[in-house]
Parts: structure tokens; C-alpha cells; sequence
């Protein structure tokens, strides 16, 4: 719960102003936030949203962290995903970042699945007080480094 009033807080209030921002005075390279869309003859536009991705800033000017990865459950298995993330990565060799950071947790091992896939190592896995259907809920921290 914490997780979620904190992106809240945070980039999740005003994604627009959020990930526009220009951080290159901080020493930070630019937010960015990708959405995936397919045709729909049901929007006004035409479009509708399936997905999305964030890449924010970690610890340095050479660090960037994968956020907001997500895709709607009817969507999923589609690669998706998958191209998501390797947007994320050619925008971050772009920036010339040279490692990018994500935390999971392991109630998602197909998205776990997808990172293995895609070159990105285990770091670190810490656990957490939080448990649902008497299992408990552990921080999974992945790296790939570029």
C-alpha cells in the first residue's frame, strides 16, 4: 500500500508534468513515460491504451530506474511487454546510461520470466511484512547493465 500512495505522491499524480520535466541540471538524464496502443473502434481516438512504461532516475547520472511496466491482463502474451522494455533500454543507451534498475516483487514471477529473458540479472531480494493467500511478499531488485 505504501508503494501505491507513494507513486501517487509522487510521478503518478501528474505523469504529464512529471516525466516531461527536463532534469539535465540535476545531473540526471530525461523522464520518460511510454504508453503501448492498439486500434479500437470504440474510443474517440481511435486508439486504446494497453500498456505503459516509466524510466526514472536511481542513484546517479549513469543509473535509471523501470517503472509503471504494466499491460492489461487481456493484452498480456502479446509481446507486448516486451517491446515496452526494449524501448526503454535503446532510450536509455541513447542517454548513455549505464546500468538500469527495477524492483518486482514475487508474485509476479511471468514478468520475472521476461526480465531473465531479456538479459537482466538478480540483484537482491528482500522480504516484506506483507502477506496474501498465506504467502509473503518479497522485494525482487533486478539489473541490466548497458
Amino acid at each position: 500500500m505504501g508503494y501505491y500512495q507513494d507513486g501517487l505522491r509522487h510521478d503518478m499524480t501528474d505523469i504529464s508534468q512529471y516525466y516531461r520535466q527536463d532534469h539535465e541540471k540535476d545531473g540526471y538524464p530525461i523522464r520518460r513515460f511510454w504508453v503501448a496502443e492498439i486500434p479500437s473502434l470504440t474510443s474517440d481516438s481511435g486508439y486504446e491504451v494497453v500498456g505503459c512504461v516509466a524510466l526514472g532516475k536511481s542513484d546517479g547520472p549513469l543509473f535509471g530506474e523501470l517503472k509503471r511496466l504494466f499491460v492489461l491482463p487481456a493484452h498480456r502474451k502479446r509481446g507486448i511487454g516486451t517491446k515496452l522494455m526494449r524501448t526503454v533500454i535503446v532510450y536509455a543507451k541513447e542517454q548513455k546510461i549505464a546500468l538500469l534498475q527495477l524492483e518486482t516483487t514475487n508474485f509476479q514471477p511471468v514478468a520475472r520470466e521476461m526480465y531473465s529473458r531479456l538479459g537482466w540479472h538478480h540483484n537482491s531480494t528482500r522480504e516484506s511484512d506483507f502477506q496474501a493467500g498465506g504467502m509473503r511478499m518479497s522485494f525482487v531488485e533486478y539489473l541490466l547493465p548497458l
